[in-house]
Parts: structure tokens; C-alpha cells; sequence
């Protein structure tokens, strides 16, 4: 197939045909939307509350390999790395929960396939098959890993969101049918490099301060759902609309100098 561009929209090339016509480029750069991770509330809407309080009202659920294996839903990321262990090579790890907060990293390698029926959020960068094999007290697993996405209602939140990073790495393997039904929101850069078997499928929408695509040699399919990325960042709870204030962006609310 032959990829022809009508025109060359860049930082600091811009062709006729470039939207707005004839405006001379670039276009207006668009803030990145605000995401409530962490505030403590009141009232409580951040996704780490919301992760909280399901999971002191019992609503969290997580399964290894279609055995219940844990019943929280925040996690530190040394103890989400050890369900990831557990399932083994070859094995799935399934999130059963609406939110899925984790208070650090998360590092899916070494032929694992995670399944997340809802939002899955977490602190530090997201890596998803960047490397191919994981050694643990001398046993060694090797294998492509694959992340699904499942929004399980219309009003749930579901998506893959971080404070930093996501990178779909090298290792990385997809289903045929839909990947990812939610939103991908990252604070800083979301990454795909060389999609190797099937297309990427995404229902919903990817939002970051920079996305990167490195040798895909399969196609990315991006269907936009306003409504699945309204839940997904939190700014719709349970039908109701909610502004969120808060972000990962430090906001300096009262200043004094002292001499």
C-alpha cells in the first residue's frame, strides 16, 4: 500500500493545504487535559479515592490465570510485579476492578498477557513488552506480552493512564480484535514501536504531551468515543460531569517570602 500526503504539517514546516488555510502554521498548540490522581478529598474523585474506597467496600477482584489470586485494588508496585510473577509465562493476569491504582511503575514483560476491565493507573512510567525475558530467583521467562482494555459499562471508567511514560515496546503482542477499548493518557510521552504481528485498535482516544511512532510495520486504528474518554479521565462519574482541579502539575496555592 502507498501512503500520499496532501501536505507537511510540522513545528516548522507548514504547506498550503495545512489547516487553517493559509494561516502560515503552526497550529495552536491545546493544553493537556487535567487528570485527578491522587487528591485525598473531599469529595472524592481522584483515581486513587475512588480506588480506595472500592476497595474498602470489598469491590475489587484480581485473578491468576481465572483464580482469585488478591482482593484490592491499590497496589505498591513491588506487590503488582509479584501477581505478574505469579501467573508464570504464558499466564494472564486479570483486573477485575474499576479503577486499578498502582503507586509506582509497571513493567509487563516476559510472555505475560494482562487483562484490565476498567482503569488501570499508575505513578511512574508504564512499559508494556519493552523487554522479552524477566529472570526471578534464577528462573527465566521469555515471551511477547500483551495488555487488553475492557470498558465493562457505558458509565465505567477504562483506560491505561500514568503521571509519565507508556511505551508499547518491541515485545509487545496484540489480538486481532480490539486492544484497547479506553483512554491512554500519559503526562509526558506515549510510545509504539514496531507493531509487529496485528494492528493496534484502540476505542477511545490517546492523549499525551508527545506521541511517538518508531517502525510500525502494522496499522494503528484510532476510533474516537468522547463519552469512554470523559469516563476514562475521570471527568464523568457514574453520569454526572465533574471538573477536575487537581493534576500531577505542582499548583502553588499560597506563597509568602520571608527575610
Amino acid at each position: 500500500s502507498t501512503l500520499t500526503a496532501e501536505a507537511t504539517c510540522t513545528k516548522d514546516v507548514c504547506t498550503d493545504k495545512c489547516a487553517p488555510a493559509g494561516s502560515g502554521c503552526p497550529p495552536d498548540s491545546i493544553a493537556l487535559p487535567l487528570v485527578d490522581f491522587d487528591s485525598p478529598g473531599p469529595p472524592d474523585y481522584s483515581f486513587k479515592k475512588r480506588a480506595q474506597n472500592a476497595q474498602g467496600f470489598g469491590q475489587c477482584e484480581v485473578l491468576c490465570n481465572g483464580t482469585s489470586c488478591d482482593n484490592r485494588c491499590v497496589f505498591p508496585a513491588s506487590d503488582f510485579e509479584d501477581l505478574l510473577w505469579q501467573v508464570k509465562q504464558g499466564g494472564t493476569l486479570t483486573l477485575n476492578n474499576v479503577i486499578t491504582y498502582v503507586t509506582g511503575n509497571i513493567d509487563l514483560r516476559g510472555g505475560r498477557h494482562l487483562v484490565v476491565k476498567g482503569a488501570l493507573v499508575a505513578d511512574d512510567n508504564i512499559k508494556i513488552g519493552e523487554k522479552y525475558s524477566w529472570t526471578r530467583g534464577g528462573q527465566k521467562d521469555e515471551g511477547f506480552s500483551q495488555i487488553t482494555i475492557i470498558q465493562p459499562t457505558a458509565q465505567s471508567p477504562s483506560g491505561l493512564l500514568t503521571k509519565r511514560k507508556i511505551d508499547f515496546g518491541l515485545y509487545s503482542s496484540f489480538p486481532a480484535d480490539l486492544d484497547i477499548e479506553g483512554v491512554i493518557y500519559a503526562n509526558d510521552e506515549v510510545s509504539f514501536v514496531s507493531i509487529p504481528d496485528t494492528s493496534f485498535d484502540v476505542k477511545g482516544g490517546i492523549i499525551a504531551r508527545k506521541l511517538s511512532l518508531v517502525s510500525l510495520w502494522q496499522g494503528l486504528n484510532i476510533t474516537l468515543d468522547n463519552d469512554i474518554i470523559r469516563y476514562g479521565l475521570g471527568y464523568r462519574i457514574d453520569g454526572g460531569e465533574i471538573k477536575p482541579t487537581f493534576s500531577p502539575v505542582i499548583t502553588i496555592d499560597h506563597w509568602e517570602e520571608s527575610y
